[in-house]
């Protein structure tokens, strides 16, 4: 389900610092370790788009293209790939941002991951200190047993802090949700709050800390809620090129049947600046 049927739905549905030379070896040995460990696929609800922002205060388009791929042959085949997209184009106060994900996991030609989503985001700036931002989502994720999730918000974003070398934001959305389970069929509509705290910060030359928290209770029910946090650590190598390693937990009070409410995640990649 796309973006534009989602839309049609809402209108009838109502640090530890280090010296950079053994930093940079880890991550690289990190990446180098996952190319032969299979990798999971981010089973997970909450999407992390703040740490996809580009920090580009230049009018005009710019965007990232992420690749991943693992290809393992012993008993069975294993093939893996996650690539993402998310290009962003600004005019002065205006920021539109899209996200676009799609992973697949195959063992021996059968399909154990298949997840996407598309995000699309708009950000007016009202002062240095707020903005106010609207947003749509349409996620599926055969792995956690989602059908489908569509998503639209608005609300304030707050810069609490935001210096050359530290970034520090605070947002806090409405959120109404539209989420359909695969097996059973069942469906909910509710209305949620989404929060995150986002950190940015240098913390040596060419390597970068992002940690981000949300936290999404039902308006209705606040012990029913969703919660995830994600470190990522990027070492760029040029203008255009960076490794990547990402850990993240995802926490869901109610998850569909057969589905842990709680989800660890380890992943590697590269990343290519358009």
């Amino acid at each position: 389900m796309n973006l534009m049927k989602f839309t049609m739905i809402i209108i009838t549905e109502g640090i530890c610092v280090m010296d950079f030379p053994r930093l940079y070896y880890i991550v690289i040995a990190s990446f180098l370790i996952s190319l032969f460990i299979p990798l999971r696929s981010e089973s997970q609800q909450i999407i992390h788009i703040e740490n996809r922002r580009i920090a580009e205060v230049k009018d005009g388009f710019s965007g990232y293209l992420d690749l991943q791929a693992n290809y393992i042959q012993s008993k069975n085949t294993i093939f893996q790939t996650f690539n993402s997209l998310q290009t962003q184009y600004k005019s002065g106060d205006h920021t539109l941002l899209f996200l676009a994900s799609y992973n697949l996991g195959l063992v021996s030609d059968k399909k154990v991951i298949n997840d996407s989503y598309q995000h699309l985001r708009y950000t007016r700036a009202l002062s240095p200190f707020l903005a106010f931002e609207m947003f749509l989502q349409s996620q599926h994720n055969e792995g956690i047993q989602l059908a489908w999730r569509g998503l639209a918000g608005t609300g304030p974003r707050f810069s609490l802090i935001r210096t050359e070398n530290v970034r520090l934001f605070l947002g806090t959305l409405y959120m109404y949700e539209h989420e359909q389970e695969r097996d059973s069929g069942i469906t909910y509509r509710e209305h949620r709050l989404s929060s995150y705290l986002s950190l940015g910060v240098p913390i040596a030359d060419a390597v970068f800390l992002d940690v981000i928290m949300y936290y999404q209770p039902n308006l209705q029910q606040f012990a029913s809620y969703k919660y995830s946090s994600q470190a990522s650590l990027e070492v760029r190598l040029s203008e255009r090129f960076a490794l990547m390693t990402a850990f993240s937990m995802t926490h869901n009070t109610r998850p569909p049947e057969g589905i842990q409410r709680t989800y660890i995640n380890l992943r590697n990649g590269v990343r290519i600046t358009l």
